[in-house]
């Protein structure tokens, strides 16, 4: 939701109550033209780092997490994985 707020279109689809997958193209409107090219991919899993990983701890939920499986930065489509319960407590920070 936080994706779709800042403008950047977020396609999602529940699997099953405790499982959803979603995708979005990076924001490029953020770069001047071909620019995006030279970010690194150590930046793009900042963002994973920084803001997927710490869902589970700001919505107090621990056994929150997400799984990515594609990201723009390695040459694949847009960052996609899916935002998964597990039923036990997710080790955060590692």
């Amino acid at each position: 939701m936080s994706n779709s707020i800042g403008g950047v279109p977020v396609e999602y689809r529940a699997e099953d109550d405790s499982k959803a997958w979603m995708r979005f193209r990076y924001p490029r409107w953020l770069y001047h033209g071909p620019t995006i090219c030279g970010i690194s991919v150590e930046v793009s899993r900042g963002f994973l780092n920084g803001w997927y990983a710490e869902n589970g701890v700001s919505l107090n939920n621990p056994g929150l997490g997400f799984v990515c499986v594609s990201e723009d930065m390695a040459v694949e489509f847009g960052l996609c994985g899916y935002i998964k319960e597990f039923d036990h407590d997710l080790i955060y920070g590692q």
